[in-house]
């Protein structure tokens, strides 16, 4: 396709945008470009999530000011961006933004986004967030920290497979999830024997159990690149069948 089709889309502030960014990836930017500086906030917006979709870092500048945009939607929005599509050409002027804003959930999408975007000034924004204790994002900057090989970081997370608490357990699997090192397989392998309740799923009139197991599946699964005879989901709980299938491949 031409850039015909995504002008009109900027121009109407729909999301078809984003299929069509993604499908002209870098040669998108300049079409996405004036939108980005739109005056109205949806244009900007969506100019944001297809600049994202365009994997380009070609698409920095745009996402960058969008961080700073006077409207809470697109700043947002070129957040979630950034984690779709981290640009480490960005990372300083993320680690910026990260540092200084008072937005907490701004600063939770950026301290995950930063885990794929590594440079001196982001590590030393991670570690003083990390140290700070300021509940999720703290947590965040600890996961990217992880992601980007620190030790002391990654000793920390591999220790709560070993906590007390349930959900903490089942909370750590998930974030070697997201740090994806196949080395670190080897520490879930244990928990596929831990069938403590960890997190309700399901609705509040047929509530549903997920165990500590049934996430150590999803996160080995996914560390080992496991050809299962069965669907994986966060959603699902697992037989003792298909958790006998993931210890019979895993160990």
């Amino acid at each position: 396709m031409n850039g015909g089709g995504l002008k009109i889309s900027l121009e109407m502030a729909s999301w078809t945008a984003v299929d069509d960014a993604r499908e002209l990836g870098a040669s998108a930017i300049p079409t996405i470009e004036p939108f980005s500086k739109d005056e109205d906030f949806r244009k900007r917006q969506v100019a944001m999530a297809a600049a994202g979709a365009t994997g380009s870092d070609a698409a920095a500048p745009i996402l960058i000011a969008g961080l700073k945009d006077e409207n809470v939607n697109v700043r947002l929005e070129s957040a979630k961006a950034f984690q779709d599509n981290p640009i480490p050409s960005a990372a300083d002027d993320v680690a910026a933004v990260l540092e200084s804003s008072p937005e907490e959930v701004l600063r939770e999408l950026l301290a995950l986004s930063a885990g794929a975007m590594e440079s001196k000034k982001m590590i030393e924004v991670l570690k003083k967030i990390e140290s700070a204790d300021e509940a999720q994002v703290s947590v965040n900057a600890q996961m990217a920290l992880a992601k980007l090989g620190d030790s002391k970081a990654r000793e920390a997370i591999l220790s709560q497979l070993n906590d007390s608490t349930p959900r903490t357990r089942y909370d750590a699997l998930e974030k070697l999830i997201y740090i994806n090192d196949p080395r670190l397989a080897r520490f879930a392998v244990k928990l596929l024997d831990d069938t403590a309740i960890a997190r309700r799923i399901g609705t509040i009139k047929n509530p549903q159990y997920r165990r500590v197991c049934d996430q150590a599946v999803d996160t080995l699964v996914f560390l080992m690149r496991l050809p299962v005879r069965f669907r994986t989901s966060p959603e699902v709980i697992y037989s003792d069948e298909q958790i006998s299938e993931v210890i019979d491949r895993a160990r």
